[in-house]
């Protein structure tokens, strides 16, 4: 009937279903149609599990009947938002100790996209692009925490009875209540946390084999992975942060900082000479200029040269003098 299954997908969508509904929708075959057709025309990538595994793992338990851990999955897109995966399954182990009748929620961010959220403890998030954060509807343990992988500013709600833990990469940034950004992507060397104001405390993990750090306000911690090394610089916070309002914003910052930005602002790679990586810097703003216009400015003020690929990917060497 349609206005049975009106309902039942209106049940869905904000997590009212009652048991009888969603064990009518799982046994429908045009269900597991439609959600294998999303699965299987998804083209982002899902940390390093293959998408078979996780869709094996997802027919195998959709019908289990013990406690379930229900995941939201969204992919987010610069003009629109489409649901992606909706299931609850069982078997799933949740991150961070929460209470396994807690949904788990899964947004990611487009290509010169930034999407802004707001967590149930009213915390706001605004995720960079290229980004992934994971958090539960529901903070239902003493401290409330997320997993982020890419790039993302933190308005902290305040709560001293409740600590706020962003975990990301074995790195653990706990706060009270302040705001902050945090930029660590996986196949980044660096991993950078800019405190605008309150405190944070950065736990880098036995793998960086460092102390944990607190952060005071306009302070810039920079870990390089490769090497374990950890530095704390004095910056101007506010203005290092714009993008979270849709501007690129540098102020005398070298190309070891700025191009894995615009990579992933621009969704392109871009390979620069060892040589130009930290000699030269740059103050300039981005907002909608493209990258070959940002590109030809910076050529004008330094020795560089940049060619594009067929793939829109571009390499930096360095300029012969004539």
């Amino acid at each position: 009937m349609k206005t049975d299954k009106r309902n039942i997908l209106k049940h869905l969508l904000s997590d009212t279903l009652t048991d009888e509904e969603n064990s009518r929708l799982h046994e429908s075959k045009e269900f597991d149609r439609i959600l294998s057709s999303q699965w299987n025309g998804a083209d982002d990538e899902i940390d390093d599990i293959s998408k078979e595994r996780i869709w094996k793992g997802i027919s195998n338990k959709i019908n289990y009947s013990g406690n379930t851990v229900k995941v939201l999955y969204y992919k987010w897109y610069s003009i629109a938002v489409s649901v992606l995966l909706l299931v609850a399954f069982g078997g799933l182990t949740m991150l961070w100790n929460q209470k396994p009748s807690a949904p788990v929620y899964v947004v990611t961010s487009g290509i010169q996209n930034l999407d802004k959220i707001k967590l149930p403890d009213g915390t706001e998030v605004c995720l960079g692009p290229g980004s992934r954060l994971e958090y539960p509807s529901e903070f239902l343990t003493e401290s409330r925490e997320v997993q982020l992988e890419g790039q993302a500013f933190f308005d902290v709600a305040k709560n001293p009875q409740k600590p706020f833990i962003v975990h990301t990469g074995g790195i653990r940034v706990e706060a009270l209540g302040t705001t902050f950004e945090l930029f660590n992507y996986d196949d980044s060397e660096k991993m950078e946390a800019v405190l605008v104001n309150g405190s944070i405390k950065v736990d880098l993990g036995e793998q960086y084999n460092s102390a944990s750090r607190i952060m005071k306000p306009d302070e810039k911690l920079t870990l390089d992975k490769t090497n374990g090394k950890a530095i704390v610089n004095r910056i101007d916070a506010d203005k290092y942060t714009l993008w979270r309002k849709g501007v690129l914003s540098f102020e005398n910052e070298n190309l070891s900082m700025i191009t894995p930005r615009l990579e992933r602002w621009y969704g392109c790679s871009i390979e620069c000479d060892d040589r130009l990586l930290d000699d030269y810097r740059f103050t300039f703003k981005v907002r909608d200029e493209s990258l070959d216009v940002l590109l030809f400015i910076m050529r004008q003020s330094a020795p560089i040269q940049y060619k594009k690929d067929l793939d829109n990917n571009y390499t930096l060497t360095l300029r012969n003098k004539k």
